[in-house]
């Protein structure tokens, strides 16, 4: 990118300050030193003459400034006392509205924007403006790291082509308090954008594409195959490059692409009529107990001996997270597809468990797993031994693969 604009346009960059920048940068790529942030601005910092170059869109350009100016943000502003969280769930919760400020944003809440809350880690509450943002129930220390694991599992697996939610790390003030908070996008706004988040078990499916529409779609196995085909390759890229995802954080997407014709989005229709997509999503890394690592890896490649590839390895990986995503597709469908594939309504155990009875799925499900263990292996045989060795030299349990991303 061109050397358009300095970071330091109206403030002195000290040594101290750029060598913090430096690190901040170079925590995303050692050797580049690049960060994507929203509305994907790409800012590339350059250490032989220690300016950071911006493209001059304006909006751009604030989304980048503020997320600079929270990591300089002084520790001392930031209530990190229990007392203050709880204040902070207390006046959130209170009768009336509250005054949120984030950013140069200022919300109003009440209990009535409340919209979930996940297992002791956070409660969500809704801006109003097509975002959310998730506060903490547990210590700062936890949350601050937390926050963090989100942000930079959630940017990394984006470099790789995946998707997931634009998270980003605030500062909400109440009453003059600070303390962080995380704002992404509500599931229901990102309809409108055309994606439709959907999960096994999640109790609601956004949006009401159907992805098979009757039962013919359902026992053709070439429709399977043509349904399944970009969820196959996402599976690949993850397995590939050593990307452990904790089955909680497995969504599965529904997308719009160039060819979507224009469709009332409350209005069920068949996905390939649409020409829409169905992919992997990935959303919500973060453990409560310890620190997430990016690329704490599969033992796929045999470093004790032969430096072969392991496949009996890359098989058993692969047939846990083939098997994971087609029923977390399958139980993922709305109410009004179950009734129309199955002719009754959902008794609560998913589509999947009526599925997995039908000879076209045991079938299907064959050819997919090893579609993808030929995938995982050619991307694998790319690699270089150095490359190799940083992606798949460690072996985590299988316990810890079923706990958070690693």
């Amino acid at each position: 990118m061109k050397n358009e604009e300095k970071i330091d346009e109206k403030a002195e960059c000290t040594r101290e300050y750029m060598s913090i920048l430096r690190r901040f940068f170079h925590s995303f790529s050692p050797q580049i030193g690049f960060i994507e942030v929203p509305l994907i601005l790409t800012c590339y910092f350059d250490p032989s003459n220690n300016t950071v170059n911006l493209n001059k869109d304006n909006t751009m350009k604030k989304a980048f400034l503020n997320q600079i100016q929270f990591w300089f943000l002084a520790p001392s502003e930031i209530d990190t006392s229990d007392e203050g969280v709880k204040l902070f769930y207390e006046t959130l919760n209170a009768q009336g509205n509250v005054n949120v400020t984030i950013g140069d944003t200022q919300y109003s809440i009440n209990s009535e924007n409340y919209v979930s809350s996940g297992s002791s880690k956070a409660i969500i509450y809704d801006l109003s403006d097509g975002n959310v943002i998730a506060v903490q129930q547990v210590n700062y220390e936890t949350w601050k790291r937390m926050t963090e694991d989100e942000v930079n599992v959630s940017n990394k697996l984006r470099t790789l082509g995946l998707l997931t939610p634009n998270q980003q790390r605030c500062i909400a003030s109440i009453n003059n308090k600070k303390f962080i908070v995380l704002k992404m996008p509500h599931f229901n706004h990102l309809i409108t954008q055309g994606i439709q988040v959907r999960r096994l078990w999640y109790g609601k499916s956004f949006g009401n594409t159907l992805l098979f529409g009757n039962l013919g779609n359902f026992l053709n196995l070439n429709y399977w195959q043509s349904l399944f085909q970009h969820l196959k390759q996402d599976i690949i890229i993850t397995l590939a490059n050593g990307v452990l995802i904790n089955v909680d954080s497995k969504y599965i997407a529904i997308i719009d692409t160039q060819s979507t014709p224009k469709h009332d989005v409350n209005v069920p229709g068949l996905i390939s009529d649409r020409n829409q997509q169905l992919h992997a999503y990935f959303f919500d890394f973060s453990h409560k107990v310890e620190s997430l690592q990016y690329n704490q890896c599969f033992y796929f490649v045999d470093f004790q001996g032969t430096g072969e590839i392991l496949e009996e390895n890359v098989k058993e990986e692969v047939a846990h997270v083939a098997g994971t995503y087609l029923s977390q597709a399958l139980n993922a469908v709305t109410s009004h597809e179950y009734i129309l594939l199955t002719g009754k309504e959902n008794s609560g155990l998913g589509l999947w468990c009526w599925a997995a009875n039908h000879d076209v799925y045991k079938e299907f499900k064959s050819q997919f797993e090893s579609e993808i263990v030929t995938g995982v292996i050619a991307e694998i045989e790319k690699l270089t031994p150095e490359q190799k060795k940083e992606r798949f030299s460690e072996v985590p349990t299988r316990r810890t693969l079923d706990c958070s991303v690693m």
